[in-house]
């Protein structure tokens, strides 16, 4: 990896110093120097990037804050120089390992319809993996009847890792920290333990409010920047996260696009001249092209939030650089390739519209890419391999595939089972193999754990009122907005009773009159009325 180019004066090197998060600048006056300065910093260096830039000569001002890294970022535009992680290059292993594994592109509110629809470079190149002219026998799964649990990411990942979602609590706000953290440790622990190096890459920035910071109960606003790098850092090694990668480089491409974070934001993210996306999959390549240079295993995790947003069409941009990072798994060996979403749009005028818009929310994709060399590891039976082709078919979700990534860490441990389901998750029919063993084509969504509101994607499982007798329907309409009404008259006769002391009026309102000068609620119109076929309840 060598830097090249013209610099009249002398070039910068900025490195992450680790004790503080602080960009740490350097000069070096030709392009020998700074070569021989990228060099030695890769072979220690483990904050997965460093920034080039060509010093244009002002004097730096101490008194102002002109070269502050926010400034750096906008006014100099420095290069991005992904770097390898730093492993000892001379305890490269002589044998091949013979454990899997495991590599996770997250793609966040993005269904699989509007996958196939926006995706199809990616969707070609899929295709291509079982296909007849292909002469690898790797497989490549589609899990038609992927069945959101929520339509938000806490709850999915959730699931994924920990194995637990409970349908019945009632979620936390979106503005909220979560009521416990993101338990990524479950699964992340496991694999640490057997001498798995685990990567987390994503493109929110660590120093704002959503992300890896929200899900370990990281961010603070009262926090400086180093002290919520110093907890960062905490959380991670608490959560068995050996590296981020190159996620902070997110912090200062999201700030010369003028957004905090990636959500509803503009159009599309670029910095000089590349999407986001580009960069942190170019790392990516790297990482795990350095890990299969070193016959070291690894856990892996991608999350791009390219498709939340509210209009649906900048996921496009990811199609190209996603189909060559599919190419480019066919080139990693022993290593299963999950690429999957947690929930479809679940904002903007399609899902606000339309039926099919609001179906699409809980109907998320999962393809999982099992190469010919881990079907011939012994980690699965023919009987196993063949519940992995028939369950594409079978209504399942992501905690189904919970236990399918916990049985195969089981079987690396050397134990036939490493986590039974538990209780609580019995109720859901999952089992210990989950998509390992076949599941029932009856299966419905009453054995699926969603979190109202939630639809199901079965065709004639939620029905529409047309199906049902309308007076019934009003008189549950007149219920429910009854229930609001006392509801609010409840909330508001206790915040002034909690004010008034020894009186009966606050600003001339009765403590007794609930709605004071507001009218209560009634029943104007009903429209796309769904309601479950099984049963109705009333909460």
């Amino acid at each position: 990896m060598r830097c090249s180019g013209q610099c009249e004066r002398a070039w910068q090197l900025g490195l992450i110093d680790s004790n503080n998060g602080e960009i740490v600048w350097s000069e070096h006056s030709t392009n020998s120097q700074l070569n021989k300065a990228i060099k030695t910093a890769m072979d220690s260096y483990n904050e997965g990037y460093c920034l080039i830039y060509c010093f244009d000569g002002h004097q730096i001002d101490e008194d102002t804050d002109y070269y502050t890294e926010k400034d750096i970022w906008e006014k100099h535009s420095p290069q991005i120089l992904n770097f390898p992680p730093s492993l000892d290059h001379n305890s490269a292993k002589q044998h091949k390992n013979t454990n899997v594994n495991f590599n996770f592109i997250f793609i966040d509110s993005v269904s699989r319809h509007h996958f196939y629809r926006s995706l199809p470079k990616t969707v070609k190149m899929l295709d291509n993996i079982n296909s007849q002219h292909n002469r690898r026998k790797d497989i490549l799964l589609d899990y038609q009847l992927f069945q959101a649990v929520k339509s938000r990411t806490f709850e999915t990942l959730q699931a994924l890792f920990a194995g637990f979602i409970d349908p019945y609590k009632k979620p936390f706000r979106t503005q909220a920290m979560p009521d416990v953290k993101l338990d990524i440790d479950s699964m992340f622990g496991k694999l640490q333990s057997l001498d798995y190096h685990t990567l987390w890459v994503e493109d929110v920035c660590p120093y704002w409010e959503w992300g890896l910071s929200k899900d370990l109960h990281v961010y603070k606003k009262k926090l400086t920047k180093k002290q919520l790098w110093k907890k960062f850092k905490k959380s991670l090694k608490q959560s068995s996260i050996e590296s981020v990668g190159n996620t902070f480089t997110s912090c200062g491409i999201l700030s010369v696009n003028g957004h905090p974070d990636p959500f509803h934001g503009p159009e599309k993210l670029c910095y000089r001249g590349q999407h986001q996306h580009e960069y942190q999959l170019d790392y990516l390549k790297k990482y795990q092209t350095t890990m299969q240079g070193h016959n070291e295993n690894y856990l892996s995790f991608f999350e791009t939030n390219i498709g939340h947003e509210d209009h649906g069409l900048r996921v496009q941009f990811l199609d190209t650089a996603l189909a060559e990072y599919v190419k480019f798994t066919q080139n990693l060996y022993h290593t299963i390739t999950v690429i999957f979403s947690d929930h479809g749009n679940a904002y903007g005028s399609y899902i606000e519209e339309s039926r099919e818009g609001r179906l699409e929310a809980f109907h998320p994709f999962l393809f999982v890419i099992i190469p010919e060399d881990v079907q011939s590891m012994s980690l699965f039976s023919a009987a196993e391999l063949n519940a992995l082709i028939v369950n594409q078919q079978r209504l399942i979700s992501v905690l189904d595939f919970h236990y399918t990534i916990t049985y195969i860490i089981g079987k690396i441990s050397g134990y036939e089972v490493m986590e039974p389901v538990s209780a609580f998750n019995q109720q859901f029919n999952v089992t210990e193999a989950g998509l390992l063993q076949v599941i029932s084509e009856h299966r419905t969504c009453s054995l699926i754990p969603r979190v109202v509101p939630n639809l199901c994607i079965c065709a004639g499982y939620d029905v529409t009122s047309e199906d049902h007798d309308f007076d019934f329907d009003f008189i549950l309409a007149q219920h429910f907005v009854g229930v609001i009404n006392n509801e609010i008259q409840s909330q508001r006769f206790s915040d002034l009773s909690k004010s008034v002391k020894g009186g009966n009026q606050i600003n001339g309102v009765s403590d007794k009159g609930g709605f004071g000068k507001c009218s209560r609620l009634k029943v104007g119109t009903m429209k796309n009325i769904q309601t479950n076929k099984i049963d109705v309840s009333i909460y």
